[in-house]
């Protein structure tokens, strides 16, 4: 039995991905969202690990949903996994699993920190035969997970590795879990940024969770290592691109008129710190090039910070053509009053198909923005 993450992870590697079908077609992985940050790659490690732990005939493999090359972009990802000694090289990336399916190798997948398939997941995962997820609910896959007896559990945490940690208390104890001490490191680390220290969106099973994690890492400093987790999420230094790419997710939407294509980058920081450093040319360049790349109908924004204790946040709308602004125009009314958008002139002079908000209302997050997106969307 392996008694840590790096061994575990270090044993699906050295045994390939095609030794563990077991002389099947068939392979199974944990799947984080797209966005890739510290949430869904602790969660997927997770819960892969523990099922593993809980049962060694029934393998899956934890991917990390972007391409190898991104991770690079998503420093603080990277500090916790050497933190606890996990080699980079023994990851999985969805691009590995993507070339697979040249070889009609079918696909299994847990989804957690999302419950519906996008982007390149989307056209890889065959099957889904579980969720773990903390955003509202696409009412998706249903009938596959009953066949294949999963978890569906889908409701309000402030860290969807709170409902890993929970699922996973239920099904082993206690006593199996306290000894993991990497596999705490993991979900606390999750849950302090998705909170921001436990002082943000927090439900009851995350302070449930935090007093374990606070039980099985006794004389860790806790607040040391969440401000350098935050210090390794910074984006300084970043190309505009990446910070367009750090944490970006992307959904396809159908409308009467067809399907609509909507980016979204969520953003640490203000958008006149992104000017300051790189200049009103430079982003709006760089953003028309990004919506070229990802094939979007809509790049959308979503910029929130806390300066001196207190939250903002922004919202940003960026179209390359006249349809698209149109089509922005009504999503921008049918969302504005449930956000609070105030309009304001950031970018001066003003730039044709660049629309910036300040948002007031606080509580809504790219969590909470996007089923509103959606809804929008649906009803043009």
């Amino acid at each position: 039995m392996v008694k840590s993450i790096c061994s575990f992870m270090t044993l699906l590697r050295d045994a390939s991905l095609k030794g563990l079908m077991n002389g099947t077609k068939i392979i199974k992985i944990v799947c984080g969202n797209e966005s890739a940050d510290i949430d869904s790659v602790a969660c997927a490690i997770a819960y892969a690990y523990l099922s593993y732990d809980n049962d060694q005939r029934d393998t899956y493999i934890p991917v990390i949903n972007i391409p190898r090359e991104d991770l690079k972009l998503r420093r603080d990802v990277v500090f916790m996994l050497e933190s606890i000694s996990v080699s980079l090289d023994s990851l999985f990336f969805i691009d590995e699993i993507r070339k697979m399916k040249l070889d009609n190798i079918r696909v299994e997948s847990v989804l957690v920190d999302h419950n519906d398939l996008t982007g390149v997941a989307r056209e890889v995962v065959d099957n889904v035969i579980g969720i773990i997820d903390h955003h509202e609910d696409n009412n998706m896959h249903k009938e596959s997970i009953k066949r294949a007896n999963g978890p569906r559990i889908i409701e309000p945490a402030g860290s969807c590795s709170s409902l890993v940690f929970n699922y996973w208390l239920n099904n082993l104890g206690i006593q199996r879990l306290k000894p993991l001490t990497d596999i705490s490191k993991l979900f606390l680390s999750a849950l302090l940024m998705d909170t921001v220290n436990m002082k943000y969106k927090v439900t009851k099973l995350d302070p449930e969770a935090y007093s374990n994690y606070v039980d099985f890492l006794q004389g860790m400093d806790f607040e040391h290592y969440y401000e350098t987790l935050v210090a390794k999420k910074d984006i300084d230094g970043l190309p505009i691109e990446g910070i367009l790419a750090k944490d970006y997710k992307q959904f396809s939407f159908s409308s009467h008129h067809g399907v609509v294509k909507v980016g979204t980058s969520s953003i640490p920081r203000p958008l006149q710190w992104i000017l300051e450093q790189h200049g009103n040319d430079e982003f709006v360049l760089q953003s028309r090039k990004y919506i070229i790349k990802k094939n979007l109908d809509l790049l959308l924004l979503v910029h929130h910070w806390i300066s001196a204790d207190v939250h903002y946040r922004q919202f940003v709308v960026v179209v390359d053509n006249d349809k698209s602004m149109e089509l922005s125009a009504k999503i921008i009314q049918a969302i504005k009053d449930e956000l609070q958008l105030e309009k304001v002139e950031i970018i001066v002079p003003l730039v044709d198909g660049i629309l910036t908000y300040n948002q007031l209302a606080l509580n809504k997050s790219r969590k909470t923005v996007v089923p509103l997106i959606r809804k929008a969307v649906e009803e043009l």
